[in-house]
């Protein structure tokens, strides 16, 4: 139970915003690639349309 609080802890910081604690080992590491691997091929798509752009 009290690891069941811990994962999700919701804490009000002010002004109506609420601070969730993720823990990372709710995580699986194939679903962390991808999105790694997500962020990763957007950095290049938006590299490719800034170098487009200065030329």
């Amino acid at each position: 139970v009290e690891a069941e609080i811990r994962r999700q802890r919701a804490e009000d910081i002010g002004y109506g915003i609420r601070d969730t604690w993720i823990d990372p080992r709710d995580f699986d590491k194939e679903e962390a690639l991808t999105t790694l691997e997500g962020v990763n091929t957007r950095i290049t798509e938006l590299a490719a349309v800034q170098e487009q752009d200065t030329q």
